[in-house]
């Protein structure tokens, strides 16, 4: 299926754009924030050994609308942003409502950026759905992945640079079926209460794995979010051995 070209581009340059995938060959910086009020750095993602997968879009393309389901699929496979790939699809041109609008309607999680002109030129993309791959060492390893006829043909395409599955269920459950450890609520946006049924010690990680907070819980206990800007982070209940007996990812509104 051919690309749809950004409507507000000359016919010279639809003629001259019939490549979309993107001319450089090393990682710019940027910082967008999602629709859900998550902020992203590509650097810090890359810094930590993470591979970023960015799928360039706009609402109304008629190729990027048939992909997207694919970009949620695999997105899923490996883990929803929890293990060493992470998903953005960046709108050129969409506004924040027009993007929220479209993700809610078709029941898509992963994370989506309105309103990035700025980094669509940096990234001289002239045609959509355009697919890349940025490695951790800043080097843009897929200029664009096309065509992509099921999710199977993305997921494998990320499983030869090294991409590990992982079920998105897998996070939030207890490591032991016999452990009570319940956090609500989830969202949330001020405090969460910790319900546990024996003394733990309690970790909070951003997605990256850095640690942010450690505090010990004995059968219940408020926390105060205040210090947790709006995101995705996992928690994480240990054992006074040092085991860890569940875990959970949240999300702050």
């Amino acid at each position: 299926m051919k690309k749809e070209f950004l409507v507000l581009t000359t016919a010279l340059f639809l003629m001259m754009s019939l490549k979309s995938q993107t001319p450089l060959n090393t990682a710019i910086d940027f910082t967008v924030t999602d629709i859900t009020g998550v902020e992203h750095n590509l650097f810090s993602y890359l810094d930590a050994g993470k591979y970023v997968c960015i799928d360039f879009f706009f609402v109304n393309c008629g190729p990027c609308q048939v992909f997207a389901p694919k970009f949620q699929q695999t997105f899923e496979h490996f883990g929803c942003n929890s293990s060493n790939v992470i998903f953005l699809s960046i709108s050129s041109q969409d506004n924040m409502v027009a993007v929220q609008n479209y993700a809610a309607s078709h029941n898509y999680t992963y994370p989506m950026v309105p309103n990035t002109w700025g980094v669509t030129t940096t990234y001289q993309i002239g045609a959509y759905p355009t697919i890349i791959l940025i490695a951790p060492n800043r080097q843009i390893v897929e200029k664009d992945i096309w065509p992509v006829n099921t999710a199977q043909v993305l997921i494998d395409k990320l499983l030869l640079y090294g991409a590990i599955p992982q079920s998105c269920s897998a996070v939030g459950v207890n490591e032991l079926s016999d452990f009570i450890f319940s956090v609500t609520p989830n969202p949330f946006s001020d405090q969460i209460k910790i319900e546990v049924d024996s003394f733990v010690n309690v970790e909070i990680y951003d997605l990256m794995g850095k640690k942010l907070d450690s505090f010990i819980v004995n059968q219940l206990s408020n926390y105060n979010s205040a210090s947790l800007k709006p995101g995705i982070y996992m928690i994480k209940a240990f054992s006074s051995e040092g085991k860890i007996v569940a875990s959970q990812k949240l999300q702050k509104f």
